[in-house]
């Protein structure tokens, strides 16, 4: 394994139905996405491997999206912890390529991993659906 390869690893099946889950919205750029998951390998952020699930990807593939500028969210999803306590994933994009998949929580460490049916999903550009209202914050809660 290469140095620029080490650590990485193939998506794993949670990751990747958080992934599609994502893409399901419309938004351009998105079918170049999907392509890029074919050949996408993982790791875990170093700092946040202790207490949220947040990855960095290595894209081995040509496909590359429009060009955005160098980093951007074209989608991203909330949900909440089993405790309640909301989660935010974001799906950076850089360079034309999936960047990383971020989970920011709201305590100390994520209990579960949110089932794809319960992430309400929205393009980077969209307003949230009509009533969606992340669960409130706990008093003195800071994102991790």
């Amino acid at each position: 394994m290469t140095a620029e390869r080490e650590g990485f690893r193939p998506l794993n099946e949670t990751e990747r139905a958080i992934l599609d889950r994502l893409l399901e919205v419309s938004f351009p750029g998105r079918d170049e996405l999907r392509a890029q998951l074919e050949a996408a390998l993982v790791r875990p952020w170093a700092e946040c491997a202790e207490h949220c699930p947040s990855v960095e990807f290595l894209i081995e593939s040509d496909v590359r999206l429009p060009d955005y500028g160098s980093t951007v969210v074209p989608v991203e999803g909330m949900a909440s912890d089993a405790d309640g306590i909301p989660i935010e994933i974001l799906l950076f994009c850089r360079d034309g390529t999936l960047h990383d998949l971020e989970f920011v929580i709201f305590s100390d460490r994520m209990k579960r991993m949110p089932r794809p049916s319960e992430i309400e999903v929205r393009a980077g550009h969209d307003p949230w659906p009509e009533g969606y209202m992340p669960p409130p914050l706990p008093p003195n809660a800071e994102p991790q």
